[in-house]
Order: C-alpha cells, then structure tokens, then sequence
C-alpha cells in the first residue's frame, strides 16, 4: 500500500464496491480526491500535468523603482487573475519581492506569461519558479485569508 493510499480515509472504512475493490482502489485508478466529512484536509490524486508553480520574485532595483511600476504590475496581476492562471499572490514580509501561485499550467506557458510583467519587461525582478503537484490540501481555501 502506498504512502498516500494510506492518508485516504473512507467515512465506511473497507467498503467494497460489486467489483470487490475498495473505494481507495476505485478513487486511485480514477485519480479522484477521497475526502471524508469530518476532516479539515483533503488527499488529492492529480495528473501529473497539474503541477502548480509558485513563483518568488525577487527584486533587482530600490523599492523606489518598484513603486512607481506598481500600478502596472497589479493591473497585469488583475488579467492573470481575470483569465484564471492565479490563485494567489502578494509581497514578500520584508518587502524584497513578491510570491505568486498559479493554477495547473505548463512551465512554458507560465515563462511567456511572466515574461509580460512589467517587472520583468524592465528587468526589476528575478523570477524562480519553484514546481510541486499537490497531494493533500484545505478542504476550503477561503481559510487562506481568515
């Protein structure tokens, strides 16, 4: 049994289906999140295609210079958020740079993306993209902001 099977939890532990493989064996083959009611996480199967990216942007120029591209930067942050490729974004604490989270998308495709930022476009900032499939996460991401 896998390491993630065994974070699955069935609110009938051991149910089988008319096929006689258990709810964890069906959800595993059909790559389905198994999430029980009373929990706070949920266990994710995903594609490997849907890999997520958090960006660290790190800036290269006096926060001076950061400043005044500001108004730029949040209406192109206000697109991404428009065409659905973010899920979250804001500045470091100190305020050195700044860190994104995208929704699934390819590498290549999030590079020209980025690659559109004023920042980047004056070459204000470093960008390191830092790539993970999620496996377990909140059942309810309102709780980010809470």
């Amino acid at each position: 049994m896998s390491a993630l099977s065994t974070l699955r939890r069935s609110p009938h532990p051991g149910a089988c289906g008319p096929d006689g493989k258990s709810d964890r064996a069906v959800d595993a083959e059909h790559g389905r999140a198994n999430v029980a009611s009373h929990h706070h996480y949920r266990t994710l199967s995903p594609a490997p295609q849907e890999a997520i990216f958090i960006v660290v942007l790190t800036y290269k120029v006096p926060i001076t210079h950061i400043d005044a591209e500001l108004h730029s930067h949040r209406q192109w942050l206000e697109e991404q958020y428009r065409a659905e490729r973010f899920v979250a974004s804001g500045s470091q604490v100190p305020r050195v740079g700044g860190v994104i989270i995208t929704r699934p998308t390819s590498e290549t495709e999030l590079r020209q993306v980025l690659a559109e930022d004023p920042f980047a476009r004056r070459g204000y900032a470093d960008y390191e993209l830092i790539q993970f499939v999620p496996t377990m996460s909140v059942r309810d991401p309102s709780i980010l902001l809470r």
